[in-house]
């Protein structure tokens, strides 16, 4: 799947999740987040999977293709922008730096900008999230685009509850 990967610095109208459900059946998750990628302003779009105490990622994009999944190592869950997503529903920060919410996060000297919702289980477990996230500051998500990332985490949660995918 090829999207023009050209510099976002705004959000645009949220992805169709029509669309988004035909790429994940019949390509996987990681087309998924690129699809969803596209529509945000942040370079990379993850999915990580909760795992003894860390975050382990299994599925990366970046707009800019200098990062894959295993260029990330697992993220400890305490003090995590992805806890602080899990513990309230959803985080996002426009710039970690001046988020009184982020200074005790361990994420906050890596990423500036963040927008990370958990995954859940079809009985309500949480057993990761999804994020999108900048090295640089970037804008919020509008109340659409936030309900339209949430349903493709669900979405998203489904195939990878469904398919019990090990991590990579």
């Amino acid at each position: 799947m090829s999207h023009p990967h050209t510099p976002r610095h705004q959000w645009t109208a949220p992805a169709s999740e029509r669309q988004l459900l035909s790429i994940l059946l019949s390509q996987g998750p990681l087309a998924a987040i690129e699809y969803m990628n596209h529509w945000t302003p942040h370079r990379i779009t993850a999915v990580f999977r909760l795992q003894d105490g860390f975050f382990v990622p299994i599925h990366l994009f970046d707009k800019q293709g200098a990062l894959q999944t295993h260029d990330v190592g697992p993220v400890r869950f305490l003090g995590s922008f992805g806890e602080l997503a899990m513990v309230h529903g959803s985080f996002i920060t426009t710039d970690s730096s001046r988020d009184p919410r982020a200074a005790e996060s361990t994420c906050r000297k890596l990423f500036r900008s963040y927008v990370g919702v958990p995954l859940l289980t079809n009985d309500r477990q949480t057993f990761g999230s999804i994020c999108h996230a900048d090295f640089e500051p970037r804008p919020a998500p509008d109340s659409a685009q936030l309900n339209f990332f949430r349903s493709a985490a669900q979405s998203i949660a489904g195939i990878l509850e469904a398919k019990r995918e090990p991590q990579s």
